[in-house]
């Protein structure tokens, strides 16, 4: 489902960030990519939402080959991605019914399938009673599932996670791991990045560790 082979990325013409990575992700499977700060964790992450290009290798998504992707096929081929950030990025002067349905009004929803959509999401998240709150008015916690209903909302082949626990304490970490592994139940294959190993210690999905630009499977 996501194939990524020997992708390489150079900044300012000094040592690569991502030297050789590799790695595969099979449909509804999830895995955390885990190392420690500065690794290229988030610089893998926005490649394979197309934010940033490789320099070298390439990467597979379900039919789309990026390498040779055209820009005007680019808006169509992030449908199949959603994307939750550790700052939410939430949009503050609307409130957490209006962020969701943001997503669903850009690719040109009807209004009656953008209510029921919205409505079912934040039931999944658990924040339908907190949908006419702004960001400002709602937890760290409540934001970030905020973000995590709008990032399902046109219904991703993969779900994206780039930290998403960094701003948060540890109840609330783990109650977005939860949620995450709820959703990963459903079919929906997810990667989330993480520098913190005791965050999840004890869980049973595959971790891929990123170091000196390499990815390396299940090793300490």
């Amino acid at each position: 489902m996501l194939i990524i082979r020997n992708l390489k990325k150079v900044y300012n013409q000094g040592d690569p960030i991502l030297s050789d990575v590799s790695l595969e992700l099979g449909k509804g499977e999830m895995a955390f990519l885990v190392g420690p700060s500065g690794a290229g964790k988030s610089t893998l992450i926005k490649m394979i939402y197309l934010e940033e290009k490789p320099d070298a290798g390439e990467i597979l998504l379900g039919n789309y080959n990026f390498t040779h992707i055209k820009d005007k096929q680019i808006p169509r081929m992030r449908r199949q991605l959603g994307v939750i950030f550790q700052d939410f990025k939430l949009i503050s002067e609307r409130t957490a019914w209006e962020n969701v349905a943001l997503a669903l009004e850009v690719v040109g929803k009807p209004k009656r399938v953008i209510s029921n959509k919205v409505s079912d999401l934040l039931r999944l998240v658990g924040l339908l009673h907190r949908k006419h709150n702004y960001p400002d008015q709602l937890s760290g916690g409540e934001c970030q599932r905020v973000a995590t209903a709008r990032a399902l909302a046109n219904e991703p082949l993969l779900l994206l996670a780039d930290e998403p626990t960094g701003n948060l304490d540890h109840d609330n970490s783990q109650s977005l791991l939860k949620l995450l592994a709820k959703i990963n139940v459903q079919g929906c294959s997810i990667l989330m990045a993480t520098h913190n190993m005791n965050l999840i210690e004890g869980l049973p999905q595959r971790r891929l560790y990123l170091e000196d630009g390499l990815v390396r499977e299940n090793e300490s």
